[in-house]
């Protein structure tokens, strides 16, 4: 990529207006590492050692990139391919295992040009030198024009043949895609007056954007870098070469799809491997075994807890999840907030005739402990009719006591965009119907479920959709104010970040089963964290108001 040099030191942030300006913050890295946003993205890809390219992390074991960085006319499929982190000190060198090229992928008009690498053993991600991708979900066509956005690259710097040791960036003008070429779910930049451009091994690299959520500054990827179609005329890499990116909104189904399958292919072979193994020590062995449910391998796959009780401070799927018994029959899902305050939908503890119930326990499964509650104060605008604002706090007699191992409070997702997580897997957990409405399990069951578009579902505000068809795990009757959530990468560490709680299904009286075509609303805790923080803090000097 070729940039002119210069060094940009910023010792702090001293405003930032508004996301438009992120989006223009021009640098050159030239040697920071830990400290600077354009290299947590990056990772290169060494094809047989020569053609480089960029490419994403978007799962630890997953890299995104073009089809045309690891596609060969004659090999096909590259045999040899190592992914190296530039931003570690080390390099960090990993094998491809595998690699998955879009089946739309047109090796002449560089239609579909977008692969996934499968990794030999996973990155170790510490959002710091190493993130996962965070994806923009808005698929309209010529949706960034005249939009400024961001590119950084290991690629040549003065001719087609001499590569830069330093990490160069650059920014572009988005210009309406057909200016570029004809091919769908592209993005076009072109900037006349620029010096700097993509270059031979930035392909494949990310092109994103900057944005301030009040707190921390973000990267969105927008597009990964597929090919100039000026290529044969000007090989001078100038601002005035247009540049083709791939829309990765458009892809986000394809991607995801493409990692859960592979993974649910492993988890098959892992099963029948292990229970193999549990056949043996049956015979072999006459007293109990124990069994690990070792989340940093298999942590998002759909599955049933092979009915073993999750270990204490070994399963994450149980720490955070609380059961609500409403006057010992209406049985539903919900996280501990608090020492004495437990949050789960309206639904669960609000009876149309009488109002709030006028008897609930809560109990900790992973402990043991029952508790009855003091009080229930239901969301002021909840509607029982159509679920709006499906949201209460139940307030303990007595304290629970995390001891971060068995039980600890939730860590509540501030996100408030509308569709932010749209066409994410995340984890669903709880004590619900397994086969039919009166049949319960007696250990904690999970799934992974797929968010679409609320819409979907309904057009309740503040909600999110999951919905799933070729899915045989769903939420059911006793799951719903259960925790949706991912598992987000803290260093060394795994933590739950919740995103939502399950509210309610539209197909409740359409469709009796809890399998695959069911829709499900959940409420999105991002759009109601004021509200939570407030109503803990009244009913905590029992505001008289309340």
């Amino acid at each position: 990529m070729r940039v002119s040099f210069f060094i940009l030191f910023i010792s702090f942030f001293q405003e930032i207006k508004n996301e438009e300006n992120l989006s223009k913050i021009s640098n050159a890295v030239d040697g920071i590492v830990s400290e600077n946003l354009d290299y947590v993205l990056l990772s290169i890809i060494f094809y047989n050692q020569a053609q480089k390219c960029g490419g994403i992390l978007v799962h630890p074991q997953f890299v995104l990139t073009t089809a045309t960085c690891v596609y060969d006319p004659i090999e096909k499929i590259a045999s040899v391919i190592n992914a190296t982190f530039p931003q570690r000190p080390t390099n960090n060198i990993i094998k491809k295992s595998r690699i998955f090229i879009h089946e739309g992928f047109d090796e002449k008009s560089y239609a579909n040009n977008i692969a996934l690498i499968k990794l030999e053993t996973a990155a170790n991600v510490d959002n710091k030198t190493l993130a996962i991708a965070n994806f923009a979900t808005d698929n309209k066509t010529d949706f960034y024009v005249n939009q400024i956005t961001r590119i950084c690259g290991f690629g040549s710097i003065s001719d087609l043949y001499t590569p830069t040791i330093k990490l160069k960036c650059t920014d572009l003008k988005v210009e309406p895609a057909q200016d570029c070429s004809l091919l769908e779910n592209t993005i076009c930049t072109y900037w006349s007056n620029q010096i700097n451009n993509v270059c031979a091994g930035d392909f494949g690299g990310a092109l994103y954007q900057y944005f301030y959520d009040g707190n921390k500054i973000t990267q969105t990827v927008i597009g990964i870098a597929s090919f100039s179609p000026n290529y044969k005329q000007d090989t001078s890499c100038s601002g005035g070469q247009k540049i083709v990116h791939m829309q990765t909104s458009f892809y986000l189904p394809w991607i995801y799809d493409s990692i859960f399958n592979f993974e649910s292919v492993n988890m098959c072979k892992k099963i029948l491997f292990e229970i193999f193994l549990l056949l043996i020590l049956f015979v072999s062995l006459s007293y109990s075994y124990k069994l690990i449910d070792d989340v940093n391998s298999d942590k998002r796959n759909p599955r049933i807890a092979s009915g073993v009780p999750a270990i204490p401070g070994e399963n994450l799927d149980y720490v955070i999840l609380t059961v609500v018994f409403y006057n010992q029959m209406q049985t539903c899902g919900g996280i501990l907030i608090e020492p004495r305050y437990v949050l789960t939908t309206a639904s669960c503890v609000y009876d149309i005739k009488e109002g709030p119930a006028s008897v609930v326990n809560v109990t900790f499964p992973q402990m043991k402990t029952l508790i009855p509650h003091l009080r229930i104060y239901i969301h002021e605008n909840y509607n029982s009719t159509t679920y709006d604002n499906n949201l209460a706090i139940v307030k303990l007699m007595n304290v629970a006591v995390p001891d971060g191992k068995t039980l600890m409070y939730a860590k509540l997702s501030t996100n408030n965009i509308t569709d932010a997580f749209v066409y994410k897997e995340v984890r669903a957990c709880g004590f619900g119907s397994i086969a039919n409405y009166l049949t319960y399990p007696q250990t904690m069951m999970c799934t992974t479920l797929f968010i679409q578009p609320a819409e979907v579902c309904s057009s309740i505000p503040k909600t999110f959709c999951t919905y799933w068809v070729d899915r045989d795990n769903n939420i059911c009757t006793s799951d719903y104010g259960s925790p949706i959530y991912t598992f987000i990468y803290a260093g060394t560490s795994i933590i739950q970040k919740v995103i939502g709680l399950s509210s309610h299904s539209p197909d409740y009286r359409k469709s009796a089963p809890c399998y695959d075509g069911h829709k499900v609303v959940h409420v999105q805790i991002g759009f109601y964290i004021d509200w939570i923080e407030n109503t803990v803090n009244k009913l905590s000097i029992d505001d008289p108001s309340f």
